[in-house]
């Protein structure tokens, strides 16, 4: 199924499964650095697609991707052909609380955490954005079968 713009910002209708870093019914914005990266993570899943944009500010992200250690290990583990391992899930999904912690009671603003690619180790990387901020964002163009930034 194909996207507009307006609809790879918002998420999908029903409430969002837990991904890597999103808690149930809760949807992140999940990106990639390069259109490679992104066919490759999503192959396996059929049909989708791309929009490429640029961001126009600069955003504090958490870089865990050159990071190693079991705990890391997990934010970056290898989907099992298109079935991902949900119990694996929790610790990502902890790094992500420990943000917001950070951003509520400290003041430390963090908006995402950029992590290795599960798919294409040592090159290339994923972002996930806590809050979808498309007003810094710009040059939004819908790549057929290829992206920037997917829905899952």
């Amino acid at each position: 199924m194909d996207f507009t713009v307006d609809e790879m910002w918002q998420p999908p209708s029903g409430t969002p499964e837990m991904g890597r870093f999103n808690p149930v019914g809760i949807s992140y914005l999940y990106m990639s650095d390069t259109e490679k990266t992104v066919i490759s993570e999503l192959k396996e899943s059929g049909r989708f697609t791309i929009l490429k944009t640029y961001m126009t500010r600069k955003s504090t992200v958490l870089d865990i991707s050159k990071l190693n250690g079991y705990i890391f290990e997990l934010c970056n583990k290898q989907k099992v052909g298109n079935i991902a391992k949900p119990n694996e899930y929790p610790i990502p999904n902890y790094i992500v609380q420990c943000c917001s912690f950070l951003s509520k009671e400290r003041n430390v603003e963090i908006e995402g955490i950029k992590y290795r690619s599960s798919i294409i180790e040592n090159t290339g990387y994923n972002y996930v954005f806590f809050n979808k901020f498309r007003d810094s964002f710009n040059k939004e163009e819908i790549i057929p079968n290829g992206c920037f930034h997917a829905q899952s």
